[in-house]
């Protein structure tokens, strides 16, 4: 029987973040691995939601294409290696969900609605986000109209 750290049982109750990545031996690397030795439930950039780590890469592509367009490719290359450098450090060890959200039994796990759709025998398939021209309801309202 599993207990936390206050003795009390844990059976049948959703464990969080921490505890999962301490059965899993990824908390004390983590620890290790952060600036001031506190890990995170989710940090500043993960947090961020989808439109501004798009802004962000074009930001960060404008100002590639700027420097090459002075001339200057070494900086670019260098800043591009330093941009990578950051997004592996990040995949590593930035916060709890983002280390979680890299584990391959997570990365398999289906979700709820679609394993309730499958369950009754149909199949589920999802489109891709912000292509509504791929959603064949669009085209059959698009006629109607």
């Amino acid at each position: 029987m599993e207990v936390d750290a206050k003795g009390i049982s844990v059976a049948g109750k959703p464990k969080g973040m921490e505890w999962i990545l301490k059965e899993r031996g990824l908390l004390p690397e983590m620890t290790a691995l952060s600036p001031n030795g506190k890990v995170v439930g989710v940090c500043k950039e993960c947090n961020k939601s989808q439109v501004a780590h798009d802004k962000a890469r074009k930001e960060a592509k404008a100002r590639e294409e700027e420097i090459e367009g002075l001339g200057l490719e070494g900086l670019a290359d260098r800043s591009e290696a330093e941009a990578e450098d950051t997004d592996l450090q990040c995949s590593r060890s930035c916060c709890m969900q983002h280390v979680l959200s890299l584990q391959p039994d997570f990365l398999r796990e289906k979700p709820l609605l679609q394993l309730v759709i499958e369950n009754t025998g149909h199949k589920c398939l999802f489109l891709p986000k912000f292509h509504c021209e791929l959603n064949p309801i669009k085209m059959v309202w698009g006629q109607a109209k």
